[in-house]
């Protein structure tokens, strides 16, 4: 964690700590942008130093955030003062209890074969605009890479065309979590589809560069969907168009329950205790997952 102040006194502790998360495979990418935050506070505050009190005022800083938000932060705080007490048993270590109480967990909607059709036939019905030429065809092919090979969002998100092995049809996904690496082996039907969206882009002169963002926009700087930005793309304008889909979070709800038994089975991952929690979801398309041929429905070879 580098900051361009002095720092407070858990400066140095702070960067000790992310170091060592990070060193142990974790990303702490936002634990690092909180921790730098109370960094920044504590060293602008009378006592720079985590007590109660500064604690407290540090709280009612973003007040703005959902309570869900809030509460995922003090507890990331609560971490690094965990992680303080092995050499300082006295510090200061907030209580839980009183963290915002967490919201219901959203019940994920499992969409069927006739929903997922819906959702790309509305797709094909987006519109370009000028930093994006090729959005329909982005998003469609965003929709299929998800559904059919359980691709985290992020890691959807990170490939490059240059990830992409014509010749093997597989997905190079780099460097995810834990910091591995493994190759995806496509569906005929998503290397076709791949493929046609490569030569979209050739037909109208848009980079094909190894380091070019497969999911990304379509002009020569080729800059990469973010996840906020993929979403309203692919769910929010395509359920406004009355394809009557019960959910507009289709591509965060595939993800967290559509994709997940397909990773673990063709990751080879999978265990008798791997996801207790959204096994009960997940149930209703195992079969699909398991399918040697894991083919795209009929609607998505006819373009």
């Amino acid at each position: 964690m580098t900051t361009a102040h002095a720092g407070s006194l858990l400066h140095p502790l702070m960067q000790q700590y992310i170091a060592l998360q990070q060193a142990l495979g974790r990303r702490y990418h936002t634990e690092q942008y909180v921790l730098a935050g109370l960094d920044r506070f504590l060293a602008h505050h009378t006592t720079p130093d985590l007590t109660a009190e500064t604690f407290a005022a540090w709280c009612r800083t973003p007040s703005h955030l959902k309570p869900g938000v809030r509460r995922a932060r003090l507890r990331m705080v609560r971490n690094f003062c965990l992680y303080r007490q092995r050499t300082a048993p006295q510090c200061f270590i907030p209580d839980p209890q009183e963290f915002p109480t967490p919201h219901q967990p959203l019940h994920p909607h499992l969409f069927t074969e006739t929903e997922i059709v819906r959702l790309l036939q509305a797709a094909a019905r987006l519109k370009p605009v000028p930093h994006a030429p090729l959005r329909a065809a982005v998003v469609r092919l965003a929709i299929i890479l998800l559904y059919t090979t359980g691709l985290r969002r992020g890691e959807l998100l990170r490939l490059v065309i240059g990830d992409y092995d014509p010749r093997a049809q597989t997905l190079l996904i780099r460097a995810s979590k834990f910091h591995k690496s493994r190759y995806l082996v496509l569906a005929a039907d998503g290397a076709r589809e791949l493929e046609q969206y490569l030569q979209a882009r050739r037909h109208y002169h848009l980079p094909v560069d190894a380091t070019i963002p497969l999911i990304g926009h379509g002009y020569a700087q080729g800059r990469a969907y973010t996840g906020g930005g993929l979403v309203p793309s692919s769910a929010n304008s395509v359920t406004a168009r009355r394809s009557t889909l019960p959910m507009a979070a289709a591509p965060a709800c595939m993800i967290s329950v559509i994709a997940l038994p397909c990773r673990s089975y063709s990751a080879g991952i999978a265990t008798a205790t791997t996801s207790r929690r959204s096994c009960r979801f997940s149930q209703p398309i195992w079969d699909i997952s398991r399918s040697p041929r894991r083919r795209i429905i009929s609607p998505l070879s006819r373009r």
